[in-house]
């Protein structure tokens, strides 16, 4: 090893080739030959005096010290572009393309009243949505190919930014006939015995209905083995008598609108609701831009179904451990 440093350009070589798998891969996306690119990673590794590429006429391979250089030098160039943007970010930072994940019980709800607002304050930004539940836009996240997401708390891990949007309460759906139809609001206590409706497993918001279910004593034992992958689905069911459910109340004026036979009730109570934050991941140099995203996106909420919260002092700073105790 040498006292020479390595530069960016040799890091950025490495891992076109590292990612590609090929020389000639990543020779292409550098615009460079591929000789070139090899004598580029030659003289990283003659700097850093350890091999990184194990190198065969089939195939290019990290050697073990590779992998952990490559997570390095991958953490180096993020961090370069992020300085390279901060001047962008310092007079405009919504003036670009944001690839925003939601999952699937929010979504369709939410966007009708956020994206006009997003679009008045931040005529600049590209909103790009993807729909997705929960693992795997964690995993996106995590991989980079999402750049935030909008999640119901509490989430697993500490390396995410948390900045805190919304409570939203759970309402009660049931058939127009149901008993709880001449009440004009629904308790815990009123739950107790109650067969409710699930989504499928793997979405969040079965896991949060089985809290409640806990909780209160309602029962989701009962109910048809039916693989339920939307809250229309659910709502199609509740319509036809089979049971009761639980909806977010973003999805209520929705559900209202279309189905005059389902009994919508609210439910008194601070055990049947979730909270809704903008997730990013930690130390990602667009924090000022998704902290300012964050209160547009409070601003637009309506009141009459959620309860905006307070942009928190520092809440760049919270962590899911943070945002679970407050829970």
């Amino acid at each position: 090893m040498t006292s020479a440093l390595p530069t960016l350009r040799e890091l950025q070589h490495f891992a076109a080739v590292a990612e590609a798998g090929s020389f000639a891969k990543g020779a292409d996306v550098c615009g460079l030959t591929q000789p070139a690119i090899s004598r580029s990673i030659g003289r990283l590794e003659d700097v850093l005096g350890v091999q990184l590429l194990e190198r065969t006429t089939h195939y290019v391979r990290l050697t073990p010290f590779g992998e952990t250089a490559l997570a390095e030098a991958r953490l180096i160039l993020d961090r370069v572009a992020g300085l390279k943007n901060l001047a962008a970010q310092a007079t405009t930072p919504l003036a670009s393309m944001l690839r925003i994940g939601i999952i699937p019980t929010l979504c369709p709800y939410l966007l009708p009243y956020v994206l006009p607002q997003i679009t008045r304050a931040h005529p600049e930004l590209s909103p790009s949505i993807v729909e997705a539940r929960t693992d795997d836009l964690l995993t996106a996240l995590t991989q980079r190919e999402l750049d935030a997401a909008l999640l119901a708390l509490p989430l697993p891990g500490t390396n995410l930014t948390l900045h805190p949007l919304f409570t939203e309460p759970f309402w009660f759906a049931g058939p127009a006939d149901h008993p709880l139809a001449r009440a004009e609001r629904v308790t815990d206590g009123d739950l107790a015995g109650e067969s409710i409706l699930l989504l499928a497993e793997g979405h969040c918001f079965r896991d949060q209905a089985l809290d409640v279910c806990r909780s209160t004593g309602a029962d989701p034992s009962g109910m048809p083995d039916v693989t339920a992958t939307s809250i229309e689905t659910l709502i199609q069911l509740v319509r036809s008598g089979i049971g009761a459910t639980l909806v977010p109340a973003l999805a209520v004026p929705a559900i209202a609108s279309r189905t005059a036979d389902v009994t919508l009730r609210t439910i008194a109570g601070t055990r049947t609701q979730r909270r809704i934050a903008l997730v990013h991941r930690n130390g990602d140099w667009r924090s000022r831009a998704f902290a300012m995203l964050a209160q547009t996106l409070r601003d637009a909420l309506p009141a009459d179904y959620v309860m905006p919260e307070t942009a928190a002092d520092g809440e760049a700073a919270w962590t899911p451990a943070k945002a679970n105790e407050a829970r």
